[in-house]
């Protein structure tokens, strides 16, 4: 009779009792936590100043009017919506989606050129950030991330959490968030929603994008894999750092804690946040590292862009006050353009008056 091979019964992992029961359960679980997700993001601005983020109406009677600063303004040509009276509704919904569409285009490209030439224009108290960060992953690194590791690793419990949370990280909350502003913003008249909706979407979109360069340059390896917190392996395909479901959570707590700046809203949107980077650590996906630099991505990269369209609005506005009482210089004033799309069986049609 032939002996067992010991070490194949060790590289077989533990069976896990009512994994097929539970992962029902965890399915039926995330259903209802998107639904109670969807109306929890319904009711969140609710919580905020509703006039936080409407301009103030430009009045003409001032005497002393501030200059726009011109800063972070947008570096693609600016197009202005102005349907004709015998538009049809085909032309009307046509020309407000491009004129939607090309802002959304014109400040993503915008924005990343902002944040990516950001250091050039960073001060003291930016590199003391810098540092204080790099600092404190350096001794995670060192110090943390093995023994959080191999504490993670004992717990079952604490891997059934990470794959109950997961979904979060994945898609799910964006989707809560993005459709209740939606909802809110439709059903109680609130622009500023749909304004908080295009934020989280640029602010995933150009997130990610450092996200991704920083993976594939570092090389890190995962937990899960064996290796030592310290093995690093640029270009190599191993992408432990940073967490892109962490980081994407951290994007979207950063923008919902600016544009609903009160204690209710912080605390679940980075609450939550959180809680999808501890999940992570139970899964082994990821280094305690790994969502420590997630937040700071998300989290400083969320920041600059609520920062930049803030300014941006701010500077339309007044341009708008200088145009009421004529003091607009040619440059400032706006020039009028009407677009819209025409769109046949064979043919799609976009038309540029200036």
């Amino acid at each position: 009779m032939m002996a067992p091979d010991l070490r194949a019964l060790r590289a077989v992992p533990p069976l896990r009792r009512g994994t097929s029961s539970r992962r029902r359960w965890g399915r039926r679980a995330s259903a209802i936590s998107l639904a109670v997700l969807f109306v929890v993001t319904s009711a969140w601005p609710a919580f905020g100043d509703p006039d936080a983020d409407v301009a103030p109406e430009p009045d003409a009677r001032s005497e002393t009017l501030e200059a726009p600063s011109g800063e972070f303004g947008r570096l693609l040509p600016e197009w202005e919506y102005a349907p004709d009276e015998e538009w049809g509704v085909p032309k009307r919904v046509g020309g407000r989606s491009a004129k939607v569409g090309w802002d959304f285009v014109n400040d993503t490209v915008s924005d990343s050129w902002y944040t990516l030439s950001a250091p050039v224009r960073w001060r003291w108290r930016e590199w003391l950030i810098v540092g204080a960060a790099a600092g404190a992953t350096t001794g995670l690194i060192f110090l943390v991330d093995e023994p959080l590791r191999d504490a993670a690793q004992r717990s079952e419990r604490f891997y059934e959490y990470g794959e109950n949370v997961r979904w979060l990280g994945q898609g799910g909350a964006m989707l809560g968030l993005t459709g209740g502003l939606l909802l809110t913003g439709f059903a109680l008249d609130r622009p500023q929603d749909y304004e908080t909706v295009k934020l989280l979407l640029e602010s995933a979109l150009i997130g990610h994008g450092y996200g991704l360069t920083l993976k594939y340059t570092a090389g890190r390896y995962r937990p899960r894999t064996g290796s030592d917190a310290r093995t690093f392996d640029p270009f190599s395909g191993n992408v432990s750092m940073p967490s892109g479901e962490a980081l994407n959570m951290f994007l979207l707590a950063g923008v919902m804690a600016e544009r609903y700046p009160n204690w209710p809203v912080r605390i679940f949107s980075y609450g939550l946040a959180g809680a999808v980077g501890a999940g992570r650590i139970a899964l082994g996906a990821h280094w305690g590292s790994d969502i420590f630099v997630s937040a700071v991505i998300g989290v400083a990269v969320s920041k600059a862009i609520v920062k930049f369209n803030r300014v941006r609005a701010r500077d339309r506005e007044l341009k708008k006050r200088l145009e009421l009482n004529g003091d607009a210089k040619p440059s400032l004033r706006k020039i009028e353009r009407r677009h819209y799309f025409a769109a046949t069986s064979r043919s799609v049609r976009w038309t540029v008056t200036f």
